[in-house]
C-alpha cells in the first residue's frame, strides 16, 4: 500500500502498519513537522484479514492499497 501521514504536527513521530494483534518495534513511515510524507509499505494481514495502524504523533493517514495475494 502507499500510506501517507498528512496534517502532521509537532516534532514529528512515525506510524507502524502491521497485522492485527502483537505491534512490532518498527515504523513503517517516519515523519516530521513536515505537512506530508508518503512510503511504500508491504504488511501482512491478520487471520481475520486485517491491518491496523499505529501512531506516536499527530498527524492524519491515507492508505492507499494496490494488491494483496493470498
Amino acid at each position: 500500500m502507499n500510506l501517507t501521514a498528512t496534517s502532521t504536527s509537532g516534532t514529528g513521530g512515525y506510524v507502524t502498519v502491521f497485522p492485527c494483534g502483537p505491534r512490532p518495534v518498527s515504523s513503517s513511515l517516519n515523519f516530521s513537522s513536515s505537512p506530508t510524507v508518503a512510503n511504500a509499505v508491504i504488511a501482512p494481514v491478520s487471520a481475520d484479514g486485517l491491518v491496523c495502524f499505529h501512531v506516536i504523533g499527530t498527524a492524519h493517514l491515507i492508505a492507499d492499497v494496490s494488491g494483496w495475494v493470498r
